[in-house]
């Protein structure tokens, strides 16, 4: 595939497609204009000096705890364009926070300004510095900025290579033990490109991601959409109502979800027959376990 030869991670990407039209959408919101590939370019490569300038780089796991949507995603991609984004659960404990800071070799913490959560008194505990990530104009979707920390060179400046770690994840637990999943830039392109041509993603798709970006399934579909080039809609808490008011008016092409929102969207859909009508959807996808015959 052509987009993927072209960069090697999803944040070259990005840059790839502000060059080709930096006006093109990429994050869209409700009551919110959308961000730019442009502006998210600018913004991504702001936040990572940024991050360089407060003494981290190229191999250091920076956690980050925020509440989700479009300024999340901008974070995680500031994050991961000179670092290696570590995306913690905002419904930790104390204890949780504590274990998964160690774990996954978390360096410093990247937290939402103004978030009153239990990470913030892990990392003192651990002696991990707390940085803040602020929304700085509340009228465009994802427009966030990293503030400054206390000046420090870092080990390895610079823009991260396809080669580095651009993720380290955790698995549920559910069946057993966690397990860390480092996910390198590389293995994020290949899973990224084989959706996008899997379901012909182009430049008009629009996605309404319904997973977590703390879950694989929700980060996947996100670097699929900013690979192919098209927009992002996020639904930081699923809400049947709230989804069908986007199906109807951002116009989304496909959505993603796990299979406990399909069965919901399925049970309500009677309801909801206008937006239904009016849809522009290509397909769904469903993800995190199998749908029931009736639906699937």
């Amino acid at each position: 595939m052509q987009s993927e030869r072209e960069a090697g991670t999803i944040c070259e990407a990005v840059q790839r497609w502000a060059d080709r039209d930096r006006d093109a959408p990429v994050f869209l919101a409700e009551n919110q204009s959308p961000l730019s590939y442009g502006a998210l370019a600018e913004l991504v490569d702001r936040f990572g000096r940024t991050l360089n300038a407060a003494g981290y780089g190229r191999g250091d796991r920076i956690g980050i705890v925020h509440s989700g949507g479009a300024a999340m995603a901008s974070t995680l991609l500031g994050v991961a364009s000179r670092a290696t984004a570590v995306p913690l659960s905002a419904a930790y404990t104390v204890g949780e926070y504590a274990i998964h800071l160690h774990d996954r070799g978390v360096k410093a913490l990247i937290v939402e300004a103004g978030m009153d959560t239990p990470a913030r008194a892990a990392a003192a505990q651990r002696g991990i510095q707390v940085l803040e990530v602020a929304t700085v104009d509340d009228s465009v979707a994802g427009k966030v900025m990293l503030r400054p920390g206390p000046e420090q060179t870092p080990g390895h400046s610079g823009g991260a290579s396809a080669d580095e770690l651009m993720l380290v994840l955790a698995t549920s637990g559910t069946t057993s033990q966690s397990k860390i999943v480092p996910l390198r830039h590389r293995h994020i392109m290949l899973r990224s490109a084989t959706t996008v041509n899997f379901m012909k993603l182009g430049t008009d798709d629009r996605c309404v991601n319904l997973q977590p970006l703390t879950y694989a399934s929700g980060l996947y579909n996100l670097c699929a959409s900013l690979l192919s080039g098209g927009s992002v809609m996020f639904l930081p808490r699923f809400n049947v109502a709230t989804f069908f008011r986007y199906l109807e008016g951002v116009g989304p092409t496909w959505y993603t979800g796990s299979y406990t929102f399909q069965h919901s969207i399925h049970a309500q859909a009677p309801n909801f027959e206008e937006p239904i009508r009016k849809s522009h959807l290509r397909f769904i996808r469903t993800s995190s376990g199998a749908l029931v015959s009736q639906i699937a």
